[in-house]
């Protein structure tokens, strides 16, 4: 048997329902309970960061510059100076290997050593696309001084681009050697060679007739004596610039 209180629940919840108030406290409840503010950003501060980057990044690309170009003067100055230092030697060495030979007819022993002298001085003071050159020089002159002062004769033509050649292997196998060993080993060996070149050369001319014997005698142990006192010249000068310019 149902009691009246339950029969009064039981029509409350069978009432109708006031769905606008219903909706109404939803959307309420909804609402946050805290209002946050958005927090205010400072565009002053953050033009004036991206400034400061914008003028180191500007400022750094600036001093990178002048230090590039400051170093790049710095050794267009000194290639400079190098250069105009080896005109200058290279300007030395020919006049002298010209004139040594074409003014000084002898003693032979003096203007041999001479001569070879400033030709291993090639290796250092004058360029390599000069070395032919100077190979050619002091025969060219010796020549011109038999035809200027009437000394002249024809066998020392027929020799005459075996001297280049002996002189050019002179320069050129005392730069290859002197990599491996010693600087004075290397003119050693080099006079070597030249000398070998130039008494083949007589030798052979000899057998067919082509000089008297003393040119044996001229192309072998003459041009090795010269050449040895020449490198010892060299070796003499070349310290002496060293002790007083290292």
């Amino acid at each position: 048997m149902v009691s009246k209180t339950q029969r009064t629940n039981g029509a409350a919840w069978l009432a109708p329902i006031n769905f606008k108030m219903t909706l109404k406290t939803i959307v309420d409840s909804a609402k946050p309970i805290t209002k946050f503010k958005t927090p205010k950003i400072n565009c002053d501060v953050i033009i004036y960061i991206i400034y400061a980057g914008l003028i180191k990044k500007v400022a750094v690309k600036i001093i990178e510059n002048l230090l590039l170009l400051i170093n790049k003067n710095m050794k267009i100055q000194a290639t400079t100076i190098e250069t105009e230092g080896l005109l200058i030697s290279e300007s030395v060495i020919f006049s002298l290997a010209f004139l040594i030979p074409f003014l000084i007819s002898g003693p032979q022993l003096l203007t041999g050593t001479l001569v070879n002298c400033l030709l291993i001085s090639g290796i250092k003071f004058v360029d390599k696309k000069n070395h032919l050159f100077l190979a050619a020089l002091p025969s060219v002159a010796a020549v011109l001084n038999g035809l200027v002062f009437g000394k002249f004769t024809i066998f020392l033509v027929y020799f005459l681009p075996f001297i280049w050649l002996s002189n050019f292997v002179l320069i050129r196998s005392i730069i290859y050697l002197k990599e491996k060993l010693s600087l004075s080993f290397s003119i050693t060996l080099s006079i070597i060679l030249k000398t070998v070149i130039l008494f083949v050369t007589a030798l052979v001319y000899f057998k067919f007739n082509f000089v008297p014997e003393i040119f044996l005698t001229a192309m072998g142990a003459f041009q090795l004596a010269t050449g040895i006192m020449g490198g010892l010249m060299f070796l003499g000068i070349n310290k002496i610039l060293y002790d007083r310019f290292r």
